[in-house]
Parts: C-alpha cells; sequence; structure tokens
C-alpha cells in the first residue's frame, strides 16, 4: 500500500510540471505576438503592398474602359449588319423591279414588232387583192398546203409561214375559203384541218385566221429527222374528202425534199415511194376540170447538182396533169403564184 502511495504522488508532481510548461510557453508566445504588434509590418512590404493595389486598380479600370469598347463594337456591328441586310432588300427590289421592267419592255417591243408584221401584210394583202381582182375567176376554194417542216427548210420556214398567212388573208378578201395544212418533218405529220378563213375587218382577223396563225407559229419550225413525204401528202390528200357543191380544190406542195430521203440507201425503196405519191397527186389533180395542184420546190444549197435536179423533176412531176397544176421553184412569188394558181381564169393546156 505505501508503494501505491508513492506512484500517485509522483505522478502528480509529473501533472504539476507539465501543466506549468505549458502555460510557460503559452507566455512566451503571447509576448512574441505583442512583441510583433508593437514593431508592425515593415514600411518598404507596405509601400509594395500600396504600389500592387494602384497596378491592380488600374488594370481594374482598364478591363472596365475595354469593356465597354467592345460592347460598343458589338453594337456597331450589329448596326452595320442590320444596314447591310436593308440594303440587300432594297438591291434585290430595285433589281426585281428593273428585270420587270425590261420584261415589260421586251413583251411590248416584241406586241409592236407584231403589230408592225401584221399590219404591212394586210396592207400588202390588200394590194395584191385589188391587183389580180380583174383577173380572177371567184368560186369557193378549199386548199390544203403541205409542208416540209425538216431541218433543211429552216431558212425558209419563215418566208413560208408569212406566205401562207398572205395567200390565206387575200383569198378570204376574193372568196370564200377554206384552208388545211399539213407539215411533215421528223416529228411525223401535224395537221390543221380544213378551216374558213373570214376577211380581216377594222384590224381584227377572223376566228380561223387566228387558229391558223397560232398553228403555223407553233408548229411550222425546223426539226431534224426525214422528211416523210409520202405521209405528208397522203394526209394532205385525205384531208379533201368529198367535194361540196361547186367548191374548187387545189393542192400546194412545198419542200426541198423527194421521198427518197427518207428511204437512206434503200433506192429501190425510195423510187417506188415516189412514183405512188405521184400517182395520187396526179390523180387528185384530174379528178375534177378545175382542180389543181402546185408544186414548190425549194432548192437546197447542201445538195449536190445532180440531187437537186433529182428533187426538181419530181416536184415537176406532181404538177404535170390538171389544167390548174403548176409548178414554180420561186420562193418569192410563193403569194402571188398561188393566188395566181387557185383564181385565174387562163386554162394551160397539156
Amino acid at each position: 500500500m505505501s508503494r501505491t502511495r508513492t506512484n500517485t504522488r509522483e505522478d502528480d508532481d509529473e501533472g504539476i510540471f507539465n501543466d506549468v510548461l505549458f502555460c510557460t510557453i503559452g507566455v512566451v508566445l503571447l509576448l512574441l505576438v505583442v512583441a510583433l504588434v508593437q514593431v508592425g509590418v515593415p514600411e518598404v512590404a507596405k509601400g509594395e503592398l500600396e504600389a500592387m493595389n494602384g497596378e491592380l486598380e488600374a488594370m481594374k479600370s482598364h478591363l472596365v474602359v475595354e469593356h465597354r469598347a467592345l460592347i460598343a463594337a458589338q453594337d456597331a456591328a450589329e448596326q452595320a449588319q442590320r444596314h447591310s441586310a436593308e440594303l440587300t432588300r432594297s438591291l434585290d427590289d430595285e433589281r426585281v423591279a428593273r428585270e420587270g421592267q425590261l420584261q415589260a419592255n421586251a413583251t411590248l417591243s416584241r406586241l409592236l414588232d407584231a403589230q408592225g408584221r401584221e399590219s404591212k401584210r394586210q396592207q400588202q394583202a390588200a394590194k395584191d387583192a385589188k391587183i389580180i381582182q380583174r383577173d380572177l375567176e371567184f368560186r369557193d376554194t378549199d386548199v390544203v398546203l403541205c409542208l416540209d417542216g425538216t431541218a433543211s427548210m429552216k431558212a425558209r420556214l419563215e418566208t413560208l409561214q408569212t406566205g401562207v398567212l398572205a395567200l390565206s388573208e387575200i383569198s378570204a378578201r376574193l372568196v370564200k375559203i377554206r384552208v388545211g395544212v399539213v407539215i411533215y418533218s421528223g416529228r411525223g405529220v401535224l395537221e390543221f384541218p380544213l378551216t374558213e378563213i373570214g376577211p380581216t375587218v377594222d384590224g381584227k382577223p377572223s376566228e380561223g385566221m387566228k387558229k391558223l396563225r397560232e398553228f403555223m407559229e407553233l408548229h411550222a419550225i425546223a426539226v431534224e429527222g426525214h422528211a416523210y413525204v409520202e405521209a405528208g401528202v397522203n394526209a394532205a390528200l385525205a384531208m379533201f374528202g368529198a367535194r361540196r357543191n361547186g367548191t374548187r380544190q387545189h393542192l400546194v406542195v412545198m419542200g426541198d425534199m423527194d421521198p427518197l430521203e427518207a428511204h437512206g440507201d434503200d433506192t429501190a425503196g425510195g423510187d417506188a415511194s415516189a412514183l405512188r405519191v405521184i400517182a395520187s397527186v396526179q390523180e387528185f389533180a384530174q379528178r375534177y376540170e378545175d382542180t389543181g395542184v402546185l408544186s414548190l420546190f425549194t432548192a437546197n444549197g447542201r445538195h449536190t447538182r445532180d440531187t437537186n435536179q433529182r428533187i426538181a423533176r419530181f416536184f415537176e412531176a406532181l404538177a404535170s396533169r390538171g389544167k390548174r397544176s403548176k409548178y414554180t421553184n420561186d420562193l418569192s412569188q410563193l403569194t402571188a403564184t398561188t393566188v395566181a394558181a387557185l383564181f385565174t381564169q387562163q386554162r394551160r393546156t397539156q
């Protein structure tokens, strides 16, 4: 027991020692803190801190200025973009308006040109009618024009178109006339059925003339392909049908090819086709005393001389029968020649 009391007293002494040691360390530390507070921050360090603080303030001010400049630049860019968009819309509107005006001017120019051509055609038709009126025998007439519409006729189709319309206008001033048109080309055979063509009154063409002009403007164009002469002539002959009371019938064939062209190297087939066409046309020409055929050969400059001579003989043969039949190769006299063949009182002996 005495040993236990001795240990307890030693432990108490050790605890008191530790407490005193800790207190002493705390007092020393407190004294050091007080000393540091009394001494203060060195002046050099304080100056550096103030300088750094000034620099930070300057940087802050600079950043604020740059931020404001950036916002101003963005506003200016947005305003410029809006202005550019408005300018683009304005230019687009101006371009559309300008294009519309150009189209309107072009349309007006075409209309004026068309009116001018129509006026000249009507004036010429009236003049021709007066010149030849005293030499004509007036009777109701059906005329069918069979035209070559292949590419080789390109340079002459416009003249043919004008001639067909002028012929119809002149004839309508003289007699009651029906006009039909057949165009043969690489597209096959196109037909404008026999339609009554009335005279132009007060500058206004008849409904028949309007339809004929529309057909010619739409289809009297050059098309690549073979000249199917036999198919075209057969369609033209079939268009006549039965003869009306006292009506004169006249076939007009115009082109620069004979049936051999469509048969290529098959010369025998081409010759046979040509003979069939000639026989059909000659039979038609002799059907009645006043039935007639006008054949117009428009020589092709791309053909050899021998080829043109062969084709010319074919067209001559078409008009070799009938008292009112006639052959010509003068395209410039198309209207006058056709009117004379249709209505002249003279009779050609065979």
